[in-house]
C-alpha cells in the first residue's frame, strides 16, 4: 500500500465479497430476515399483478402460442426484453405462470437485496443499516417521481438493476472482470437501464481511472455481454414502429403520462428530487477524497443531465425523446443513495485521510 492510502478495513469498507464473505452476525441475520418479511407483506400480491399482466403473458405465449393468439398487444416480440423472455418462457413450459412469477420475484429481490447491501458496504455502510434503508425506500414508494421501482413484481428490469449494481459494487471493489460481466448482462437484459444506468457507471469509472488495462477489460466484457440485448432492441427498432412525433406526444400526456409526462408529476416531487440530488452531491463532495463517493458524485452527473434532457424535450415538444424514458434512474437511485449516504454520516464519519481509496487493485 503506498502512502496516503488506507485499506479496505481500515475504512470500515467491506471487502470484495463483503457481508457474504463471512459468517453473518446475528443482527445482520435478523435484519435481512425482518426485510424479507417486509418485503413479501408489501409487495407480495397474486400473480400476475400489475405490469406484470403483460410482462408475464408475453413469455407465456413463447411456450403456448394457442394462448391469446389473436391479442394485437402481442403480435409482436418484445425485442428488447428477448432475454428476458426467453428464460421466462423456458420455465413456463413446464411450471404454472404464477410459480415462476413468485420464481423471478424472489430470486430478483435477493438479488436486490444483496446488491445494496454489498454496494453500502462499500460506503462503510453495515448490512443491517442497510436493511433499515430498503425498507425506508420501498415503503416511501421507491421513486420520487416517474412510477419507477426496482423492488417488485416479475419483469425484465428487476433482474437488469440489481446486476448493475452489482457490477458498480464490484468496479468499486476493484474486480474489473466481474464488473464488466454483470453490467454487461445486465445491460442485455433491459438494455434502457442498462444503458442509462450502465452507461453513467462507465463514465465514473472513466473519470476516476483513465484509460487503465483493468477499464478496458471492464469496457469489452460490458460490449460484448451486453450485445445481445442491445441489437435484439435495434433489430426491433429497425422494423418501425410507425410512430411519429405527435403520437409519442399523445402517449406521453394519456397511456404513459405517469412515466413521461412531467407536467402530470407533482411539483413537490421535483423539489423532492433537487434536495435528495444536492444532498448527494454534498456528500460526495465533503468525503471527495474517497473513491466511493467520488464515483457516486460523478454517477448522479450524466443522469441528472439526461433527467433535465427530458424536460427540455417535453417543452420543446421533442415527443421522441421521450420514448428513451429519461425519468426513470435518477428518481429511483437518488432517494436510496439518500438514506445510505445518510446512514454512512452516522456510523462512519468523513475522514481526514487521504487520496485513492486502495479498493481498486489490478487483476479482477
Amino acid at each position: 500500500m503506498t502512502e496516503g492510502e488506507e485499506s479496505v478495513a481500515d475504512r470500515g469498507i467491506e471487502a470484495p465479497g463483503g457481508f457474504l464473505a463471512r459468517p453473518p452476525d446475528p443482527v445482520t441475520v435478523l435484519s435481512l430476515f425482518l426485510l424479507a418479511v417486509f418485503l413479501v407483506l408489501v409487495l407480495g400480491q397474486p400473480v400476475p399483478h400489475s405490469n406484470e399482466h403483460f410482462y408475464l403473458l408475453a413469455p407465456f405465449r413463447l411456450s403456448h402460442p394457442e394462448f391469446l393468439s389473436h391479442e394485437w398487444v402481442f403480435s409482436s416480440p418484445q425485442f428488447e426484453h428477448l432475454l428476458f423472455d426467453g428464460i421466462a418462457g423456458a420455465l413456463m413450459a413446464f411450471l404454472p405462470l404464477e410459480a415462476v412469477g413468485w420464481i423471478l420475484r424472489f430470486v430478483s429481490w435477493g438479488i436486490t437485496v444483496a446488491a445494496i447491501v454489498l454496494l453500502s458496504g462499500s460506503l462503510g455502510v453495515r448490512p443491517w443499516m442497510a436493511a433499515g434503508a430498503i425498507a425506508v425506500w420501498v415503503a416511501n414508494g421507491q421513486s420520487v417521481l416517474g412510477g419507477e421501482w426496482i423492488l417488485g413484481g416479475a419483469e425484465a428490469k428487476v433482474i437488469a438493476y440489481p446486476l448493475l449494481l452489482l457490477g458498480i459494487h464490484y468496479l468499486l471493489v476493484g474486480r474489473a472482470s466481474l464488473a464488466g460481466a454483470l453490467v454487461g448482462i445486465g445491460t442485455s437484459f433491459h438494455p434502457l437501464v442498462g444503458i442509462q444506468l450502465g452507461g453513467a457507471a462507465w463514465m465514473g469509472a472513466l473519470f476516476l481511472l483513465g484509460w487503465t488495462r483493468e477499464m478496458g477489460k471492464f469496457t469489452l466484457l460490458v460490449f460484448l455481454l451486453s450485445l445481445p440485448g442491445v441489437l435484439a432492441t435495434f433489430m426491433g427498432a429497425s422494423q418501425g414502429d410507425g410512430l411519429s412525433n405527435a403520437d409519442w406526444g399523445y402517449l406521453a400526456r394519456f397511456a404513459l403520462s405517469n412515466h413521461i409526462d412531467p407536467s402530470s408529476f407533482p411539483s413537490r416531487a421535483f423539489v423532492t428530487l433537487a434536495v435528495l440530488t444536492s444532498f448527494n452531491g454534498l456528500v460526495c463532495w465533503v468525503r471527495r477524497e474517497e473513491m466511493s463517493f467520488r464515483f457516486f458524485g460523478i454517477l448522479h452527473i450524466p443522469l441528472a443531465a439526461l433527467l433535465i434532457a427530458g424536460l427540455l424535450a417535453w417543452h420543446l415538444e421533442a415527443y421522441l425523446f421521450l420514448q428513451f424514458m429519461p425519468f426513470r434512474v435518477l428518481p429511483v437511485l437518488a432517494p436510496l443513495l439518500f438514506l445510505l449516504f445518510l446512514a454512512t454520516l452516522f456510523h462512519h464519519p468523513p475522514s481526514p485521510a487521504s487520496g485513492q481509496c486502495g479498493c481498486w487493485e489490478p487483476g479482477g
